[in-house]
């Protein structure tokens, strides 16, 4: 299923299969970033927890989180934001959401280094 999925993703990026969604704002190496996840997820699985190379693999998925969100905080239009705390400006709930994404990508970075420690045990 994790490879069915990460080929529908690299197809979608490289253009393969058009896509006429109204949240076509990230840009086609984030979506092939989120195949390579699922990629990465499936072999996770097939290795075992007790594998070396699973904890390396935990890295390059974490790295790969990483990326994703720090795309979200950095660079994403504003119209990909909604929701958000009520009672509250537009622009402070965009800020807040950046900040929430880049918290996220910083926390993504120290668990890979983290797995990349426990790999080279």
């Amino acid at each position: 299923m994790c490879v069915g999925i990460a080929l529908f993703l690299f197809a979608t990026a490289l253009g393969l299969i058009p896509t006429d969604s109204p949240a076509d704002d990230a840009p086609n190496v984030v979506i092939g970033i989120c195949g390579f996840v699922f990629l990465i997820a499936g072999a996770m699985l097939m290795l075992g927890r007790d594998s070396k190379l699973n904890d390396a693999l935990a890295a390059v998925l974490l790295f790969c989180f990483a990326a994703v969100g720090a795309w979200a905080s950095l660079m994403a239009p504003d119209a990909g934001f909604s929701g958000g705390l009520p009672f509250v400006s537009r622009e402070f709930n965009l800020v807040l959401g950046r900040i929430v994404f880049g918290t996220g990508s910083l926390i993504c970075v120290a668990a890979a280094v983290w797995a990349i420690r426990r790999a080279r045990r």
